[in-house]
């Protein structure tokens, strides 16, 4: 004997559809919160794909200075200026100049070429202090709007969880209201509270991946600031070297 199962495709609502009836049985409460989602939803894509963006162009042109200052390219870091980089603007290069005007700074004079290792030593030190600074200025910038977007991650679940526990007291208030019981009675306003666990969840499961995709790239580019500034100390260190005597084919290897 055959199993015969009845097509009923077409009697089954849409999930949309039955996410659109249980929108129009909320309550005001309901409303509110599905609003707030709404608005906290936009609000988090408005800052990844801002700050994805603002990121992608700082590490290009992070880059493009990075490629410019090779040795082969660039024989002396501290024989640049700020007018060496024309039209160039990029945290690289802030980075560069402010270590050079530590390096330079009128207490110390202009003319390293004569200093002994006592006064290199402070040039270093004080060079050393100010990409500290800027590493640390730059950090916070790249890390700037993320504290929002954790706050949005971690509270869009339990806004949502808050319209569904007071969207199930008011079905069952209304329920012991009118005398009745079924599950037919109580089944709208159950599923209308659901609504919000539903919103929340599609607010908070988006916003994180985004989320820890913004903080890898802030990780990376932390990490290549770092290394760039730990760069810039090793270049001068040579540079000085170079005009040692006994030193003038002392090169640079990033190996």
């Amino acid at each position: 004997m055959d199993l015969v199962i009845p097509f009923t495709w077409g009697f089954v609502t849409p999930p949309i559809a039955n996410a659109w009836l249980a929108l129009k049985e909320s309550s005001g409460v309901g409303w509110a919160i599905i609003g707030i989602l709404a608005v906290a939803s936009i609000f988090t894509w408005t800052i990844i794909f801002s700050k994805w963006m603002e990121l992608r162009k700082i590490r290009k042109l992070n880059l493009i200075l990075e490629k410019k200052l090779h040795p082969n390219s660039c024989n002396s870091l501290l024989s640049l200026t700020e007018n060496s980089f024309g039209g160039h603007r990029s945290h690289y290069q802030q980075l560069l100049l402010n270590a050079l005007k530590a390096f330079f700074r009128q207490e110390f004079g202009s003319n390293y070429h004569e200093d002994d290792e006592a006064t290199y030593a402070q040039r270093m030190n004080h060079s050393e202090s100010a990409l500290r600074r800027a590493v640390a200025n730059r950090t916070e910038e790249y890390e700037k709007n993320m504290v929002f977007l954790s706050i949005i991650v971690t509270s869009a679940p339990f806004i949502g969880l808050l319209g569904t526990v007071w969207g199930v007291m008011d079905a069952f208030g209304a329920i012991g209201l009118s005398g009745g019981g079924s599950i037919k009675d109580l089944a709208p306003g159950v599923s209308s509270a659901l609504l919000t666990t539903v919103g929340g969840l599609v607010v908070a499961i988006p916003s994180v991946v985004g989320y820890n995709i913004l903080l890898d790239r802030v990780r990376g580019l932390t990490i290549e600031i770092e290394n760039f500034a730990s760069l810039i100390a090793d270049r001068f260190e040579l540079d000085w070297l170079k005009v040692q005597p006994g030193n003038e084919s002392a090169q640079y290897s990033d190996e």
